[in-house]
């Protein structure tokens, strides 16, 4: 599908004739222009998801899970290289938010994937697998 860049005009996208030159008739009016953008954006999620042929719910869903046991991994490869490396650090090499590394972080010592020795600002992570 082609997409066009269309003016917020209603005038030029429409083809209506307006009755100046910069369609001032229209000024401030953009409601015809977002019900045709809505529409173009609709059609062209429809064809996406008719040529995937695929249960979008089942993508994401597994796209999620693949996703989150492959930032384990990295966690997990990470520390091993350096058990001293902070959430901070980690969300900054992986491109993940702290709060994400954080629940990876807690996922993985509440398997005993990890343990944490020492203090939290002089400790650092042991892998155990």
């Amino acid at each position: 599908m082609i997409f066009q860049a269309y003016s917020i005009d209603p005038c030029r996208y429409t083809g209506e004739v307006c009755a100046g030159t910069d369609g001032a008739d229209h000024a401030g009016d953009s409601t015809e222009f977002t019900e045709f953008m809505l529409r173009m954006i609709r059609d062209a999620l429809k064809e996406i998801s008719e040529n995937q042929g695929n249960d979008v719910v089942t993508n994401v869903a597994s796209n999620v899970v693949t996703n989150v046991a492959s930032n384990e991994d990295k966690v997990i490869a990470l520390l091993r290289q350096d058990g001293k490396m902070t959430a901070k650090v980690l969300a900054a090499s992986l491109g993940l938010t702290q709060r994400q590394v954080q629940r990876i972080l807690a996922n993985l010592k509440e398997r005993n994937k990890i343990i944490r020795h020492g203090a939290s600002k002089n400790g650092y992570w042991e892998v155990t697998d």
